[in-house]
């Protein structure tokens, strides 16, 4: 019968840390949803074939961000950063540049990241039961959305007031 406990202790052991191990490699935030800082693709929830893109897969600051048909590019990936207070920074590529709000307080664009600047941090939530999450600026309060613009022929991303009605707000995230 020791036997016995001894063999079921060292099981609950290794599941202990094999359960720390994989909470370890994720981070479970306050608000509850697992997103780890990691490099991901951001897609429309309902457009499987476009990403976000900084458009000329530029290094300029002020590079408007775009939707584009799938590519591969180094302009299709981005790294969400968790920056505290379930906040995160979308970071493009090396150089310390992030997607923000332009001052006009609607264009999305890129810009070099400032801690200071609630600008370019976002709020990340989940729409309801979906694959589908939300990023919702921490500066404005508006919410990332696409829209077809006849000028650039381009989908260009913007913020604006959240409507449940519209899947323009709806994105999801890939490795």
């Amino acid at each position: 019968m020791k036997k016995y406990w001894i063999k079921l202790a060292g099981c609950a052991a290794t599941a202990v840390v094999i359960l720390l191990i994989v909470l370890g490699m994720v981070d479970l935030h306050t608000d509850g949803i697992a997103i780890r800082d990691a490099w991901y693709i951001v897609r429309p929830s309902n457009m499987a074939t476009y990403r976000m893109d900084i458009y000329g897969a530029s290094n300029v600051v002020g590079t408007p961000v775009q939707l584009t048909r799938d590519v591969d590019g180094a302009n299709q990936v981005f790294k969400i950063c968790y920056t505290g207070e379930d906040q995160y920074m979308i970071a493009y590529g090396n150089e310390g540049l992030c997607i923000a709000v332009a001052s006009d307080k609607e264009t999305v664009l890129m810009q070099g990241y400032d801690d200071n600047n609630e600008y370019n941090k976002w709020y990340i939530s989940r729409i309801g039961t979906s694959q589908g999450y939300l990023f919702t600026n921490v500066a404005t309060g508006n919410s990332l959305y696409y829209d077809y613009s006849t000028e650039s022929g381009t989908y260009r991303l913007f913020v604006k007031g959240y409507d449940e009605t519209d899947d323009k707000f709806s994105f999801t995230l890939a490795r």
